[in-house]
């Protein structure tokens, strides 16, 4: 990893080693102390001011075409994932290369094809039903997901019955379950065994 200055490269990985250091699950707050979030908010700041610019609204990042100059860029675009990504941006899809930081300026807009468009959500009773050729899921109006259907091939209405069900029958899925954590010795990772009692949907 390098940043750019004019023309001249230097490595981050002092800094990208500091800001792993804050993602180790000792450090995320809420499964540490006081002290080590302090710690951490420090360690950030030191962060941001040695990598950017106008308390944090641009990245030190200089175009490669540079006139010498040295004159900061701030609409670069990165993707962290070894896949291409697809961005938004000025009403424009734009696609990303895998592990790449990209001027803005520098990508191409994609072309998107419509081929057969359809509806892909209606309402049954108090259930609304979401469909692609792929699954057909089945919602109630307080978000639950009653039943989700995955099909091997493209699904058609008249093929509706077939389908693997990935919802048990009488279950239903996307509850969010909240459970009291009141710590009675320290305050992370001390969650009492009885904890389970105290779900509420």
């Amino acid at each position: 990893m390098i940043r750019l200055e004019g023309g001249h490269a230097r490595s981050l990985s002092d800094e990208w080693k500091d800001l792993l250091l804050n993602q180790f699950h000792d450090v995320l707050p809420g499964t540490c102390i006081k002290e080590v979030i302090e710690d951490a908010l420090n360690i950030y700041d030191q962060l941001l001011e040695k990598l950017t610019f106008d308390n944090g609204s641009g990245l030190k990042i200089f175009d490669e075409e540079s006139t010498g100059e040295c004159e900061p860029v701030t609409k670069y675009v990165v993707n962290s994932c070894g896949w291409n990504r697809i961005y938004y941006h000025n009403s424009r899809l734009l696609e990303l290369s895998p592990f790449s930081i990209t001027a803005i300026n520098k990508l191409n807009s994609l072309t998107i094809k419509i081929d057969k468009p359809h509806p892909i959500a209606s309402q049954e009773g108090e259930c609304f039903i979401l469909r692609n050729r792929y699954l057909i899921a089945k919602l109630s109006k307080n978000g639950h997901l009653l039943s989700v259907k995955v099909f091997g091939k493209e699904v058609t209405r008249e093929s509706d019955e077939e389908g693997f069900e990935i919802i048990s029958n009488g279950s239903s899925a996307n509850r969010f379950v909240i459970f009291d954590d009141v710590p009675l010795y320290w305050d992370a990772w001390d969650v009492m065994d009885y904890h389970l009692e105290t779900a509420k949907f």
